[in-house]
C-alpha cells in the first residue's frame, strides 16, 4: 500500500484479514505480522487485560495506558497495587497473597531472628540486600535476610567449632557435587578441590562458604546461575534461558520475551577470544535489527559485587 523507502524505514501494508498497519520490512522478514491479528493490538490487549481481571475477581483502580506500563488493581482480598498487564498475563499476581510482601518477608526475617536468639542491628532495606545483625554470642556481621533463611549463620561460631565448620563445607561441596582432594586443615587454609566438569583448583574453605567462590574455569556458567536466582526474587515475567532459537543459534543467556530485553553474562576470559568478539558482535546485530535490549553483565564486576549489579539491572528493567 505505501511506499518502500528501505530496510528500515516503516511502510504500510494491508494483512490477509484487510487489517492495514505500519510495519519496517527488516522487522517482517524477522517474523513480525499484523497486530491485530496476533492480538497485540492495543485494543484488543486492554480488552484481555480486563477480561482476566474479571475472571479473577481483581479490579481495575488507575488508568490503563499500556501492556508494558504499570497500573494501579486491587486483588480479590482488597490488596491494592501496581504491576505491567503483561506481568499480570503472565501469572504475577498480589504480592501479599503470594507471600511475597516486603512487609512480611521483613517480618518473616525478624521473627527468624528472635526465635534463633539473632538480634537486627542495621537497616533492613529487602531480602536482597546486606543487613548487620549480632548472634546470641554477640558478633555482629552482614548478611542476605535471603540467605540467612537458607540457614546461613554466624561464620564466626561456626569457624569457633572446627568439627562443625568442616562438616558445613563437605556438606557444600556434596550439595553442589565438587569433591575435596586435598587434605582440610581449617576454614582459612587453602584445600585442593574438584569441581563437577573436573577442573582442580584451590580455594580457603571460608571462601567457598562465604563469599561464593567457585571453579575460575567455570566461573561465568557459576555466575550465571547466581544472578538467574537473584533475578527471580524480581519477578520481571517470563523468562528463557540459554535460548538458541530467537537468534538463528547464537545464545542468549536470559530473555524476557514480553519485554524484548535479554541479558548477556560474559565470562572476562572466554569473551576476550578473538572467535567470541566476533560472535558477540554478530550477536548484537542482530538484537538490535530485532528490536532486542541487550544488557551485557561481566563476570568480575557482578562476583565482586552481586547486589549492586543486580540493583542496577532491576532499575533499568523497570524503569
Amino acid at each position: 500500500m505505501g511506499e518502500y523507502k528501505g530496510s528500515k524505514i516503516k511502510v504500510k501494508l494491508r494483512c490477509n484479514k484487510d487489517h492495514e498497519y505500519n510495519v519496517i520490512p527488516s522487522n517482517f522478514k524477522t517474523g513480525k505480522r499484523c497486530p491485530k491479528c496476533s492480538n497485540r493490538c492495543p485494543i484488543q490487549a486492554k480488552e484481555m487485560f480486563i477480561k482476566l481481571l474479571n475472571q479473577e475477581g481483581y479490579e481495575l483502580i488507575g488508568e490503563y495506558k499500556n501492556a508494558m506500563t504499570k497500573v494501579k488493581i486491587k486483588c480479590n482480598k482488597g490488596h491494592e497495587y501496581k504491576v505491567k498487564p503483561n506481568n499480570f498475563k503472565s501469572g504475577q499476581r498480589c504480592s501479599v497473597c503470594s507471600n511475597k510482601c516486603p512487609i512480611q518477608a521483613k517480618e518473616q526475617f525478624i521473627h527468624l531472628l528472635n526465635q534463633e536468639g539473632y538480634e537486627l542491628i542495621g537497616e533492613y532495606k529487602g531480602v536482597m540486600i546486606k543487613v548487620k545483625i549480632r548472634c546470641s554470642e554477640g558478633h555482629e556481621y552482614k548478611v542476605k535476610p535471603n540467605s540467612f533463611k537458607n540457614d546461613q549463620r554466624c561464620p564466626k561460631c561456626s569457624g569457633n567449632c572446627p568439627i562443625q565448620a568442616k562438616e558445613q563445607f563437605m556438606g557444600l561441596l556434596k550439595k553442589e557435587k565438587y569433591k575435596l582432594i586435598g587434605e582440610y586443615k581449617g576454614v582459612m587454609t587453602k584445600v585442593k578441590i574438584r569441581c563437577p566438569e573436573g577442573h582442580l583448583w584451590e580455594v580457603t574453605p571460608n571462601n567457598f562458604k562465604i563469599n561464593y567462590r567457585r571453579c575460575p574455569h567455570c566461573a561465568g556458567s557459576t555466575g550465571q546461575r547466581l544472578l538467574q536466582e537473584m533475578l527471580l526474587e524480581y519477578n520481571f515475567g517470563k523468562v528463557i534461558y540459554n535460548d538458541r532459537e530467537i537468534l538463528d543459534g547464537l545464545e542468549l543467556d536470559i530473555y524476557y520475551p514480553e519485554l524484548n530485553i535479554a541479558i548477556e553474562y560474559q565470562g572476562n576470559y572466554w569473551h576476550t577470544l578473538p572467535e567470541n568478539i566476533v560472535r558477540d558482535k554478530r550477536k548484537k546485530k542482530l538484537c538490535k535489527e530485532k528490536g532486542i535490549e541487550l544488557i551485557e553483565v561481566w563476570d568480575d564486576d557482578f562476583l565482586n559485587n552481586p547486589d549492586k549489579i543486580t540493583k542496577k539491572l532491576w532499575y533499568k528493567i523497570t524503569y
